[in-house]
Parts: C-alpha cells; structure tokens; sequence
C-alpha cells in the first residue's frame, strides 16, 4: 500500500536559486561595510555565506526532501532570508546601530507560516542570524563586544521560540503572546549582557536598551503579518490564514456554488467535516483538507442539473442520454473545476485535489447502463475518471469521504455504515487508486473508523417533541 520514493528535484532551479541568494545575500553583507573590505574579508564573507547557503539546502534536502524538490516553497525560503535580513540590517541602521532592536526572529515566524517544517524554519533563522554576527565580529576585526554577543545569543534563542511556539498556530492572539515571549527573552539576554560588559553603570543606557530589546519581539511579529500575505500571493504558497479566509463561506466561489448548485453545497459542506475529522486523525493539516472539501465539485456550477444532488425531484436529463453522453458530462465537472479554480487563483494544492478526488475509478452507474445495451463484453476504460490517481494524502481522504458521504446519504442506514465503508474503502484500492501517494493501510483503517464515528454523530437521534402547547 505505502509507496516509498524521493521526490525529483529540479537540479537547474536548485543552482539558479542559490546563485541568486548568494549574490545578494553577499552584496547586503559587503556593500554596507565598504570602507573596512579588502580582499581577505571580501573572500571570507563571500565563503562564509556559501558555507551556510550550502549546509541549509544540504539540510533541506537531507531531512526533508519534499521541501528542497518544490521551487515555490525554495523560493519562498531564499525570499524570506534575504528578507529577514535585510531587515536586521535596516534596523540597525535606522536606529543607530542599536542591534537589540533588529527583528532577529523574522525570518522563523514567516516560514512557521508557510513551510510545515520547524527544523527547517529555525535552522533557516539560525543562518540568517550567524550571518549577521560573523559580518559583525569580522568587520570589526575580531572584537566580540556586547553587542555581537547578544546577536549570537539573543538570535538564537529567539529563533528558537519563534520556531517552537508559533509553528501550526493560526489564531492571531497566539502571535501576540510569541511577540511579548520573544521581547521579554530578549530583555533578559539583554540585561545580562549589558552587566558582563558594564564599567560604568548607566541607568538610562540600559532602559533604552532593555526597552528596544522588548520592541524586537513585537516588531518581527508584526512584520511578519506584513510579510506573509505578500509572500503568499508572489509565490503561490499557503499559509493556514489563508486557507481560513478561502474556507469561508462567504467566498465568491463559495457563494456561486450556493446559488446555483444547493445540493453540492450541501454535500460540499458534510465532505469537508469528513475530510477535517480524518486530516486530524491522522496528523494531516485540516485547514487543507477542509478547503479542498469545500472546492472539489465547484465545477458541477456549470451543468447543475446534470447532477443527482441538484434535481430536487425534477427530471433527470440523462434519462434520455446515451451513457456516452452522461459520461462526459459528468467527467467535464473535473475540467470546469479544475478551471474555474485557476481563474479564482486557488492554491494549487486545491486544484490537483480537484483533479484527483476521482483519480481513475470507473463511472460504475453508467458502465452498467451501457452493458445492458452491448452484447459481449465492454471495456469499461471509456467508463472511467481521467485521473489522475491521489498523489497526496489529503486527495486520498478526500477520495475516500467523498464517495462514503454519498454513499451513506443514498443508504439511511445506520447498522449497514461500517459495511457501506468498508465496499468504498476496498473498491478504491482493488482499483489501485491508493499507489501513488504514501497513505499506510494503518491510516486508512484510521480513516474509515473516523467516518463511522463522525457519520454516527451526523446521525444521532433526539427526543419527539411533544405536539402540545405549553403556555408561560
């Protein structure tokens, strides 16, 4: 059932975007500093960004392979460090070289947004800040003051946390409390650094400080906010914000779907507590799976009454279809979907799980309607979805629920759901529809017992109210 494999990486990219961040990561560290270079330092710096770049995408793509072979999730990476550390830089300056102030966790709190990887994001911070204190220790020709011992060590601990504590989270308050963690972290390194280099006590001095410290926290938070949604739009990635706010109701797409087709709305709507029960079972991101839920039939808009859900008693049309005719037409809600989503701009993970939600099982209903015209046998290819198959767990749930909730709905019967499971469950896989994407057969029983119990809960019976009037 689990198929192993290591995703391609895409070499070309992978050298192009190193090039390019070690280029420009090379002229913020050099250009600022052009009165100290000489050509040691310049070589040495140089050689040092390279060493990070290097051992960072070594990293990536050592431990977490599904990072390095995707370009808009590296190039979001590349994007947010050389972001982060400009920013340093920018604060730094603005505010008279007082480093305490720089935003040092900024670049952990953007990719605990939109890289699902804590190791990566902090090691990702991790670089930026040695980064900035190698520049500093070298171009001031080896002196480790209080202000380079506090970027070693405030950098890292913030980066840290930043990683730590924020990472999954999509509710805004949880960021303030990371903010006002990272600034108080921030004072107390601060405070015990300012007393190993003290000589002459300076009330004033260390308030200052102690007061940019805490600032710093709250600043990397709220560019982070800045940040994130630019992020997002240029490279096409999602952030579990977003996909809260594409998981709305009230969408555009969302609406349209309520309009015009109520029955899939509806269905919409009980898939996606399905698919957000399973993704949660088995430690998938339910932000994602609800929202594919809630996108994955949005091309049945385009021919609503073609589909059974939508009738309302009315006639069917594909009464008199020939199956060829109610094949395609029900296959085109892929095509629809698949284009409207891309007009709207959705995430592509929402448009393959749109693709895939059917990978290539056959239309049984209308298989079996043309066999009743066709002497001998009928290859039942013509009769199938065009794929192609899950690639990803969250189109393999969504697969699954999918086709349970219609089954489950079409049946009304409660002591026959876990057999009803079970024959949905079995056909995909006789079907071999799971063999692409890496879903264990430990997760699927996961899955089918999820859907029992949510179906059970959807089900549950109550109290017949009472026909008499009570009055007050």
């Amino acid at each position: 059932m689990r198929k192993y494999s290591v995703s391609k990486i895409n070499y070309g990219f992978l050298a192009f975007i190193m090039i390019i961040t070690f280029a420009i990561l090379c002229a913020l560290t050099l250009l600022p500093n052009m009165s100290k270079l000489n050509w040691t330092n310049s070589f040495i710096m140089c050689a040092i960004v390279f060493i990070l770049l290097s051992g960072l995408f070594f990293y990536l793509g050592l431990s977490t392979n599904s990072i390095i072979s995707k370009p808009k999730t590296l190039a979001t990476i590349c994007c947010t460090l050389i972001i982060s550390y400009s920013a340093i830089l920018i604060f730094t300056y603005v505010f008279h070289d007082q480093v305490v102030i720089a935003p040092f966790a900024l670049c952990a709190l953007i990719l605990s947004l939109l890289v699902d990887s804590t190791k990566a994001n902090h090691l990702s911070n991790f670089a930026v800040v040695l980064l900035y204190f190698v520049s500093r220790v070298l171009f001031a020709e080896g002196a480790i003051d209080s202000q380079c011992l506090y970027i070693l060590f405030a950098g890292t601990t913030m980066s840290l946390i930043a990683s730590v504590a924020s990472n999954g989270h999509y509710r805004r308050l949880t960021y303030i409390y990371v903010g006002l963690a990272l600034g108080l972290v921030a004072v107390v390194i601060q405070s015990i650094v300012y007393f190993i280099y003290v000589e002459t006590f300076d009330l004033y001095l260390l308030l200052t400080q102690l007061g940019y410290a805490f600032l710093s926290g709250i600043i990397s938070v709220m560019l982070m906010f800045l940040l994130v949604p630019i992020l997002e739009r240029i490279f096409n990635v999602i952030s579990d914000f977003r996909l809260a706010e594409i998981s709305s109701t009230s969408a555009p797409l969302l609406k349209q779907m309520f309009e015009k087709a109520p029955g899939t709305f509806n269905h919409s709507l009980t898939v996606a507590n399905y698919c957000e029960a399973c993704a949660a079972a088995i430690g998938e991101n339910t932000f994602m799976a609800r929202a594919c839920a809630y996108y994955h039939d949005i091309g049945k808009m385009k021919n609503a009454k073609y589909f059974y859900e939508n009738q309302m008693g009315q006639i069917n049309p594909h009464d008199s279809m020939t199956p060829e005719a109610s094949v395609a037409t029900i296959k085109s809600h892929i095509i629809n979907g698949l284009a409207m989503a891309k007009e709207a701009g959705l995430p592509q993970e929402i448009q393959r799980a749109i693709v895939e939600h059917h990978g290539t099982m056959p239309i049984a209903y209308f298989y079996l309607k043309a066999k009743r015209y066709t002497d001998g046998e009928l290859p039942v290819d013509s009769y199938c979805y065009d794929g192609p198959r899950p690639t990803s767990k969250i189109s393999a749930i969504l697969m699954i629920c999918d086709a349970c909730e219609a089954a489950l709905r079409a049946n009304q019967n409660k002591e026959e759901a876990d057999v009803i499971v079970d024959n949905v469950v079995k056909e995909r896989e006789l079907n071999k529809q799971f063999v692409n994407c890496d879903i264990t057969f430990r997760e699927i029983e996961i899955i089918k017992s999820t859907i029992l119990a949510t179906y059970q809960g959807v089900q549950h019976s109550r109290i017949l109210y009472t026909d008499v009037r009570v009055k007050k």
